[in-house]
């Protein structure tokens, strides 16, 4: 069994921190920009409205939504 001196524990210790951090820093950075833009385009949507009731029709609306991952560039149907 291989000892590791407590200078070794402490860096691989901080090693996986860091990386559990990051993981959890990058993934809400990403939630908080994904809130951010959906707030942004709704307000566009709804400050849109006005010029489409004078259109008589909506002139912005808003596609419907691919469920994360389903899709690839590569597929084409």
């Amino acid at each position: 069994m291989e000892e590791y001196s407590a200078a070794q524990v402490q860096q691989l210790t901080q090693a996986v921190l860091h990386s559990r951090l990051e993981k959890l820093l990058r993934e809400s950075a990403r939630k908080m920009l994904q809130a951010a833009l959906e707030m942004e385009v709704d307000e566009y949507i709804e400050c849109s409205r006005e010029a489409s009731a004078a259109l008589g029709r909506q002139a912005v609306v808003r596609n419907g939504r691919i469920p994360s991952g389903s899709w690839s560039a590569g597929s084409a149907s």
